[in-house]
């Protein structure tokens, strides 16, 4: 089950977009039997990183439910400032994320740790690793390329939306 909320988020073109995307991409990476079971609620935030106290952010996935031994549901939160193209690359992106969460291969403890495929590494680590080179990040940053050059190339989700937009103007 997804939902889409939050700024501008009054378009159904808009919405069937995000929804219809993170779909796909859920599909593409797990199991039908797993995403069946996945709830997520799709946040699109005006200002999103005045919100989270950082200079820059494109999205985020936060696990809802905090059955941390089993995840099945998740908020997804997107900067609304964002073109629909880059909107849909961090989609891509926090949906990698939430398969990590779903899939017990990451998680995130209160003490600012977190856990990757059973080894655990402290914020200090981290903070010396860097964020882009975390392992987790490193495969999320791959496969939003991946997964939105195989939305665009192999579905007609973005072209239906385009669509839906040339019709508007020409109304």
């Amino acid at each position: 089950i997804i939902t889409t909320n939050g700024y501008n988020t009054q378009s159904k073109r808009f919405r069937t977009l995000l929804e219809n995307s993170a779909e796909f991409y859920a599909q593409k990476m797990m199991r039908s039997d797993l995403c069946r079971n996945i709830h997520l609620d799709i946040v699109v935030t005006k200002d999103l990183a005045k919100k989270e106290g950082v200079t820059q952010i494109y999205g985020y996935c936060h696990i809802s439910d905090y059955r941390l031994s089993r995840p099945r549901e998740f908020e997804i939160e997107l900067d609304a400032k964002k073109r629909v193209t880059k909107m849909l690359l961090t989609l891509a992106h926090e949906m990698t994320h939430l398969k990590q969460f779903a899939r017990l291969q990451l998680r995130n403890y209160d003490n600012g740790s977190t856990k990757w495929k059973g080894e655990v590494i402290g914020r200090k680590r981290e903070r010396k690793i860097g964020h882009r080179r975390l392992p987790w990040e490193v495969e999320a940053y791959k496969k939003e390329k991946t997964l939105f050059l195989d939305l665009v190339n192999n579905t007609d989700i973005l072209d239906d939306y385009m669509d839906n937009i040339n019709k508007e103007i020409t109304i």
